[in-house]
């Protein structure tokens, strides 16, 4: 499937940059996609052809992060790097950067524990939230 975003990456320090994808004017608001482990934006990329082919007049963006490890996000370098914390923590640089003041999340699996604990520290920038088959509080072993 071939979507027609626009790359791009959120450098997180000297060691790590967080790869996002950004499709224009395809849903009512801004709205944040995180893929679940062992996946990639590509997970995404049959809906996004679904919206991109609707007719309309939508000013929001689809915008997809693939978290630490995963599609052409910088892998971690350590099992500390690779906590829950630091994904939130990578999800919510990338919504910084963007300068989203309002914006809404998506989440599969891991991604829906990520933008839950995303929501969580921001609630007043998140309109909505969706967690599709989000994995436990506990995080994943």
């Amino acid at each position: 499937v071939e979507v027609n975003s626009i790359a791009m990456f959120c450098r997180i320090d000297e060691n790590y940059q967080i790869h996002y994808e950004i499709l224009e004017d395809v849903l009512p608001r801004d709205t944040l996609f995180v893929h679940g482990n062992i996946a990639s934006n590509r997970w995404w990329y049959p809906t996004l052809e679904v919206l991109r082919n609707r007719k309309s007049d939508l000013k929001g963006r689809a915008i997809l992060v693939e978290f630490r490890g995963c599609g052409k996000s910088t892998a971690p370098q350590t099992v500390e790097h690779a906590k829950m914390s630091i994904l939130r923590d990578d999800v919510l640089q990338v919504i910084k950067n963007l300068n989203l003041h309002q914006v809404d999340l998506v989440g599969h699996s891991t991604g829906g524990l990520i933008v839950a604990m995303v929501a969580a520290l921001i609630p007043d920038k998140v309109s909505r939230l969706v967690a599709l088959d989000p994995v436990g509080a506990q995080g994943i072993k």
